[in-house]
């Protein structure tokens, strides 16, 4: 949550009305949409694949092929799946506009650049 906030502080601090959409516009509730989905939504399950990549790998040797057997059936049940979707609904809003809240660079594009990495 603390990106999200840095970025808010950042832009309202020395953005200069730049980085974010005027108030009461469809691009402002793009934006605020945007800023809360990366942290929100896009997250989670990068998070837990972390895990689990995690537990696959680093599991003690005697319990090693149980958590690792567990930590694949969780991830290809519903962590790959989830992270899929997210990417396939980030790609097809960005096929219908150049940035994530409109036509303008804003400080949601850098928020969402996060999860984009991780993934």
């Amino acid at each position: 949550a603390e990106s999200g906030a840095i970025l808010e502080y950042l832009v309202d601090r020395y953005g200069e009305g730049r980085f974010k959409p005027k108030a009461g516009t469809p691009e402002a509730l793009r934006y605020l949409y945007w800023m809360h989905f990366a942290e929100g939504t896009a997250m989670p399950p990068l998070l837990m694949k972390l895990v689990f990549d995690t537990v696959e790998k680093k599991s003690p040797l005697l319990v090693r092929p149980i958590a690792a057997g567990i930590a694949q059936k969780v991830k290809g049940m519903i962590v790959t799946p989830n992270i899929r979707r997210h990417l396939d609904f980030m790609e097809s809003e960005l096929a219908e506009r150049p940035w994530f809240a409109g036509d303008e660079f804003t400080a949601a594009d850098v928020q969402m650049s996060f999860p984009l990495e991780a993934s």
